[in-house]
């Protein structure tokens, strides 16, 4: 990359950084990551691109189904006001987690080999995280598992994060992130989610269950070829097959699915640690609480009834609580009426 090519790198993030966080623009659509190497343009003449050249048809080609994450750090803007040093630690600690769960430091889903194309890819821009996975090599349990882990290290660590979780089309390698999918994903978050917490789109659910169901029935009918015996068929094998995604989410009041990731978080802790950890997570509620921004404090009152109801199997449903069920059921109803893609994700007819 020539010096000029990095100048106008630098000054295009400068900009997009500039009015996202002035303007609070939400850029998901289409997220382009630049490197200095990599699978970029072999064509370096950019006047010469079309839509019939090489480069355009595996842009095109080479989407697939996956699931999608598409998650936001909360209070992100104030960060980088306030605290730009937790900022930085922040998405090093995100993309740390990544490197070590998922085994891989670039993602380069689509130009790597088969064997690297296992893992989910991820890009992080600004105050936005975006993960994939291919459903031919991840069931949703295993992609959930790993993003509640995330979501409840960072929790621990003060950073709170809203996400929404569909199955759809992307293309997702180190330069490019795009697709309905993603678009999908992110309206989940941005007008379903509201809480710190990730949803889990229903159509998701639907897709992964069949999908499970048709893997262990091809198995058994591929398996059985070989052997007549099925306890030696099924030995050791439920384990890979037989799992409940209801393990990794809950539902709410409203039918909507989102990932149980404080219990979860507390099952995996080691027991030396999880005093602490809770603790950590203690005081960054109760220091929430105090915000003097109504849109801040109600995340933290949701989380505290999460947080009581989880650890203290607390779970009184008081009058005001009944108004603010009523509140959020309209608010539901409205989004569902005027959005039809949101309706369909969650199975709910207009």
């Amino acid at each position: 990359m020539s010096k000029w090519e990095a100048l106008c790198v630098c000054r295009a993030f400068f900009l997009v950084y500039y009015y996202d966080l002035v303007y609070d623009l939400d850029i998901c659509s289409v997220v382009l990551t630049v490197y200095t190497g990599g699978n970029m343009e072999k064509n370096t003449d950019f006047f010469m691109y079309s839509m019939h050249d090489e480069e355009q048809k595996r842009l095109s080609n080479q989407r697939e189904t996956s699931y999608i994450a598409f998650l936001d750090i909360l209070g992100f803007k104030n960060m980088v006001i306030d605290d730009i040093e937790k900022v930085i630690l922040t998405l090093r600690q995100v993309r740390g987690f990544c490197v070590s769960s998922y085994g891989y430091a670039k993602n380069e889903r689509g130009t790597r080999n088969e064997i690297e194309q296992d893992n989910p890819a991820v890009t992080m821009f600004s105050d936005s995280i975006v993960i994939s996975a291919p459903v031919w090599r991840w069931y949703l349990h295993e992609f959930v598992d790993l993003i509640s882990n995330l979501q409840f290290f960072l929790l621990v660590n003060g950073v709170l994060i809203r996400g929404g979780i569909d199955i759809g089309e992307v293309f997702h390698d180190e330069n490019y992130v795009f697709g309905k999918g993603i678009v999908d994903a992110y309206l989940i978050e941005s007008h379903i989610s509201k809480y710190p917490r990730i949803v889990v789109s229903n159509r998701a659910l639907r897709y992964s269950m069949d999908d499970l169901d048709e893997s262990f029935d091809a198995y058994i009918a591929d398996a059985l070829k070989w052997s007549n015996k099925l306890d030696m068929v099924l030995d050791g094998v439920e384990e890979l097959y037989i799992h409940d995604i209801f393990e990794y989410i809950t539902r709410d009041k409203h039918g909507i699915y989102y990932l149980e990731y404080l219990m979860k978080g507390a099952r995996e802790s080691d027991d030396e640690t999880l005093p602490e950890d809770l603790s950590a997570i203690r005081n960054t509620i109760d220091e929430g609480l105090l915000s003097h921004d109504e849109s801040v404090k109600e995340k933290y009152i949701w989380l505290d009834h999460y947080f009581n109801r989880v650890y203290y199997n607390d779970s009184k449903f008081s009058i005001t609580e009944q108004d603010e069920y009523n509140k959020e059921e309209e608010r539901l109803k409205k989004i569902f009426k005027n959005n039809i893609e949101l309706a369909d994700a969650f199975e709910r007819g207009n």
